[in-house]
């Protein structure tokens, strides 16, 4: 079936046609089932986009199963035990039943062992930990008891309160349904999005579970509507993070322009290091810098104070028309300080596609204020 669904399906990312990856697959059954969420059911359109979205969604599941395989037997008995009695009568013959249980009592074990890990971690008691392992047993989710206690061991490494730890891990675990093909796993997932909240002041002010909704929702919008890699988007969110709070962006705008520069071809780690750069560096030209775009010194260091986004998007605006006299741009570039190889990537992606840095910027914060991406991203994962 993979094979004839494979001949007949052609990926598409902003108009291009792409390889067959689980992340391009998955961005282009998001585009087609929002098209269908704005159609008119029963138009020609609708049933015409439905099929196409049925064929996406089947060849995901399809591609899906082949990287990660069936899901552990005994990692479903770990959350259900009531499965174990029928495949003793149904599923086995009786020599494997002695395997079978050498099986059951390592996975006990490993559960104890990680129930162990949350308790060192997090700081609470043994009676503590039962209580949430019992909780999170409640959870309508996918993922087994022991990925849901690692997450819980990620976020007291990370320093959420134990009160605040069977929230982290709900949240945590919708992102990791709705993102873990990028991540990788469930306690990256819940190392990277867990700093990420208390870099940024909004999200930090939040509770649990609306901030990591929020934030997975636009990392997750994001992704599904470019070529950006929501690993590399986070990647230079958590780098500018480290930033003074008065030359960061808000966290909506690090996200946004962490895919901007990755569509651009503008690695996070050179982004990160080079956004860093230009905006401590206008702070202390700005005559200079007003120069260059035009406006006075006091508006160039309010720009700076109140809005360092913007300020970067008017500053690198002003070199529009520019790229193609390579003396006078790099003349500028050196007369202002910032002319290193990095720098000069940045400001060049962010003055080429200016109009695309905004869109994303605007996309990005009304993800994150809405803060339900990740959820419908999950409940359709989570149901697959």
């Amino acid at each position: 079936m993979a094979k004839s669904i494979n001949r007949s399906i052609r990926i598409f990312v902003n108009g291009k046609e792409v390889e067959h990856s689980l992340n391009n697959v998955r961005r282009e059954m998001n585009r087609l089932r929002r098209e269908v969420n704005t159609l008119e059911r029963g138009s020609e359109e609708y049933v015409k986009k439905s099929s196409e979205l049925r064929k996406v969604t089947g060849y995901f599941r399809e591609m899906r199963q082949e990287i990660t395989g069936m899901p552990s037997m005994f990692e479903r008995l770990s959350k259900n035990a009531s499965g174990f009695v029928a495949i003793l009568t149904g599923a086995f013959a009786i020599t494997n039943i002695t395997g079978k249980f050498r099986q059951l009592i390592n996975l006990s074990a490993e559960l104890s062992d990680k129930q162990s890990d949350v308790q060192k971690t997090t700081g609470m008691t043994k009676k503590e930990v039962r209580e949430l392992t019992h909780e999170l047993d409640k959870l309508n989710t996918r993922t087994s008891r022991i990925e849901l206690l690692e997450i819980a061991v990620e976020g007291g490494r990370i320093g959420i309160a134990k009160d605040e730890i069977a929230d982290f891990t709900a949240a945590m675990d919708k992102a990791n349904v709705a993102l873990g093909d990028v991540f990788g796993s469930a306690s990256n997932v819940a190392s990277v999005l867990g700093k990420l909240r208390f870099l940024y002041k909004e999200t930090a002010e939040m509770g649990v579970s609306e901030a990591y909704n929020a934030i997975g929702s636009a990392l997750n919008e994001l992704g599904a509507n470019g070529v950006a890699n929501e690993q590399n988007i986070a990647a230079f969110a958590t780098r500018v993070g480290a930033l003074p709070d008065a030359f960061k962006p808000s966290i909506a705008d690090a996200l946004a322009l962490g895919a901007a520069f990755e569509e651009s071809g503008v690695e996070a780690n050179v982004a990160g290091r080079s956004y860093s750069i230009l905006i401590q560096t206008a702070a202390t030209k700005t005559e200079e810098f007003a120069k260059v775009m035009g406006i006075t010194k006091e508006e160039v260091t309010e720009l700076i104070n109140s809005n360092p986004t913007e300020f970067f998007l008017r500053f690198t605006n002003s070199f529009k028309g520019m790229e193609t006299n390579g003396t006078k741009m790099a003349n500028t570039l050196k007369e202002l300080g910032v002319n290193a190889m990095g720098v000069n990537m940045i400001i060049g992606a962010a003055s080429s596609n200016n109009d695309r840095f905004r869109e994303t910027i605007e996309l990005s914060n009304k993800s994150l204020e809405e803060g339900v991406s990740m959820t419908n991203e999950f409940n359709v994962k989570n149901e697959l």
